[in-house]
């Protein structure tokens, strides 16, 4: 015998359904962040630089198995900002190699503003991708996925050009 499937009535649906009529209107905070986000763009294309849409925080994360000793957002840190293509590259060159990192290790993109937690506004109703590598293949798959990722970002989002 298999269980009632439950019925909904089709007014409690429409009820239920999130009204698409109204617009959005922009909050005064998001108005005065997108002044700021302009003026960035601006300030970086003066310096003959490629401005990103958005500026971006690289996060670190060091989880030692079965230590409980910090919380999760206590054990987040930020390692660096970058805005423009040529900030994305410098900080890449910099970073350490997977395969000279402890295990396990995580590292979070997010864009500014927007911290890699769960409890995070933004994060309410998003994912996340984990890509788990062998320490042996790290290297290059770590080059390919970051050379390939920024290829597309730059092709899908473009930068602000001139």
């Amino acid at each position: 015998m298999e269980p009632a499937a439950e019925k909904r009535e089709p007014e409690q649906e429409e009820q239920q359904a999130p009204s698409h009529d109204a617009p959005a209107v922009p909050s005064a905070d998001e108005d005065e962040a997108e002044a700021e986000e302009s003026e960035r763009r601006n300030r970086e294309l003066k310096a003959d630089l490629h401005p990103l849409r958005r500026k971006f925080v690289l996060w670190y994360t060091r989880r030692t198995p079965g230590a409980r000793s910090q919380s999760y957002e206590d054990n987040i840190k930020k390692i660096v900002d970058f805005s423009t293509v040529e900030s994305f590259w410098v900080c890449y060159c910099h970073l350490a190699r997977p395969s000279s990192l402890p295990s396990p290790t995580d590292l979070h993109l997010f864009k500014e503003g927007i911290r890699p937690l769960w409890e995070d506004p933004a994060n309410r109703n998003g994912g996340k991708w984990i890509i788990r590598f062998k320490k042996a293949v790290s290297g290059r798959f770590w080059e390919d996925l970051v050379n390939k990722s920024a290829l597309y970002c730059i092709h899908a989002f473009g930068f602000s050009g001139k």
